[in-house]
């Protein structure tokens, strides 16, 4: 089971770090990570972050130690309050962003409108997850 999740992500393009890896990549950021969980699918693997969180992170050696880093939300709190403000002030700036699952609900719904309304033109439709 384990070895075909691991198929599975590499796949996806992700692979597994070694110690030195993730030592190297945390030292260089004032954040934590995201603990995932993996949720098996009948064919594939889905990843859920919880980027609430803050992490421990643990110092093996001859002193060894623990701290707690910053969770990746609060992090990107502000940069995520300077994106809301300019598309609040400029909407089309930041174009069809969506900040929520309010704002999904209100893209979905004017985008289902249009199709509904008869329109002869067929809107495209891209959807980004992050």
């Amino acid at each position: 089971l384990t070895d075909n999740a691991l198929i599975c992500l590499e796949k996806q393009s992700y692979k597994l770090l070694d110690h030195a890896s993730c030592s190297s990549i945390i030292s260089e950021r004032k954040f934590g990570y995201s603990k995932v969980r993996f949720l098996l699918k009948k064919n594939k693997v889905r990843i859920v972050a919880n980027t609430k969180a803050p992490c421990r992170v643990q110092i093996h050696g001859p002193r060894s130690r623990s701290f707690f880093l910053k969770s990746v939300n609060s992090a990107l709190k502000e940069l995520h309050a300077v994106l809301r403000r300019i598309k609040h002030e400029n909407p089309q700036a930041l174009g069809s962003s969506v900040f929520g699952y309010d704002d999904v609900y209100q893209m979905l719904h004017r985008f289902l409108q249009k199709i509904k309304g008869g329109s002869r033109v067929f809107p495209k439709v891209y959807i980004v997850v992050g």
